[in-house]
């Protein structure tokens, strides 16, 4: 079996922007990458890696004046890059197989001096692994995942490799440095985020490049939960993301007890955020909850695959007293048309006060010229009312109407509020 890679004998040196200024295109900005090979592993000298490994050394932005001298020409401090050398298999020491080190990014110095530090989280070691059976693999909840591989001129093996996350992340000013030095210092307080990963998912890869028969549970679908924490101490702030993944099953149901909201998680929402509460110490501030309308299937190919469009959102926001009880909730709902434009927009406003729904409807260029040019956003009637959109608007209830007429072209010719 062969599938397609994209590797080049050649680097990427430099990006250079060119603006026109009605006469010419000039150049007005230049990114200069610089780059360096290493073996795996710090302090492995290159020459005798067998596996070398290109890597990205920084960054340098520079200023053009348009013309094509230099002597206009700002250069900024570079963006600069530090790594450090993680196992990307599981390695045994007994198990016959060559190790597997890759450097990944845990520092970045940026061109105005501030420091950015990473550091990275895993699971999994020797002998410490999830089953290896198909109800093991998809059951698996770790920072690992199995891969069937094969050194060459030996037999495909299974082997689980690293999943790597961020744990934190810090962010300093540049420290002083003596004077006449090139260290840019920028005196900035230091912000520490850290994050904590409930429930990594994994599924199979699909597609006509996969081998069926050497698949495995080894594409990442993200944790289900994420909480993100930044700062220290009584200054810090958390919020806490649930996601869908693709997975099936129930979500975990969210908002207040007598008001929580549950949804399925199927492949279409996969990466989409189904919840987002603002936490106080452990006291919750504000919850969104989003959750799709059904997907509608509008192509199918020989192969079963399917195209899906969205048909609807449906967004709920809770408010928190300061003591965690329920203060207000509202909704607004959000539905498409077979073009995937917005057709209506519901806003409850506070769900309990049916005095402050509104509807806005919109309606949207069926000419013939624009439908054939796929010009489908082109709105000709935006309507508001004083009523759910379920409801037939009287004439009193209308709070606005603003009609817009196009050329050819799509450009506005006439806007009537």
């Amino acid at each position: 079996n062969y599938s397609p890679v994209f590797f080049d004998t050649t680097d990427l040196a430099a990006m250079t922007a060119r603006t026109h200024d009605g006469t010419a295109y000039r150049k007005v900005g230049k990114w200069s990458l610089a780059y360096t090979f290493t073996g795996e592993g710090e302090g492995s000298n290159v020459q005798y890696a067998a596996n070398p490994i290109l890597r990205l050394e920084k960054i340098t932005r520079t200023g053009l004046g348009g013309t094509d001298v230099t002597t206009d020409d700002i250069t900024l401090h570079p963006v600069r890059f530090g790594y450090e050398f993680l196992e990307n298999r599981v390695d045994a020491p007994t198990d016959g197989v060559f190790q597997i080190w890759r450097p990944r990014v845990n520092q970045v110095i940026t061109d105005v001096g501030a420091n950015i530090s990473v550091t990275y989280r895993t699971e999994c070691g020797p002998g410490d692994v999830p089953g290896s059976t198909e109800a093991a693999q998809r059951a698996n909840a770790r920072l690992c995942y199995p891969v069937k591989w094969a050194q060459t001129g030996e037999d495909i093996r299974l082997d689980w490799f690293h999943k790597y996350v961020v744990a934190s992340m810090r962010e300093d000013g540049a420290a002083p440095v003596a004077a006449g030095g090139t260290q840019l210092v920028t005196g900035s307080v230091g912000k520490v985020t850290t994050y904590q990963y409930v429930a990594p998912g994994w599924a199979k890869p699909t597609g006509a490049m996969i081998d069926p028969q050497t698949a495995t549970f080894s594409e990442f679908r993200g944790a289900q939960t994420v909480t993100t924490t930044v700062g220290e101490g009584t200054a810090a702030t958390k919020t806490k993301a649930v996601y869908f993944r693709g997975l099936g099953g129930a979500m975990p149901a969210a908002g207040p007890s007598g008001a929580t909201i549950t949804a399925t998680d199927i492949e279409e929402f996969a990466g989409q955020t189904f919840s987002s509460t603002t936490l106080n110490g452990t006291t919750p501030v504000a919850t969104t909850v989003t959750v799709p309308g059904a997907p509608v299937t509008v192509a199918t190919n020989a192969s079963g695959v399917k195209s899906t469009r969205s048909t609807s959102t449906k967004v709920t926001n809770f408010n928190f007293k300061a003591n965690g009880a329920l203060d207000y909730q509202t909704r607004t709902i959000t539905t498409l048309d077979a073009a995937a434009q917005v057709a209506s927009i519901e806003d409850l406003g506070d769900v309990t006060n049916a005095a402050d729904d509104t509807c806005t409807k919109v309606d949207y260029s069926t000419a013939a010229g624009f439908v054939s040019a796929n010009m489908r956003a082109f709105a000709t009637k935006t309507e508001r009312y004083a009523a759910t959109c379920a409801t037939t608007p009287t004439v009193a209830q209308l709070i606005s109407r603003d009609l817009t007429t196009y050329d050819v072209a799509g450009r506005v010719l006439v806007t009537h509020a």
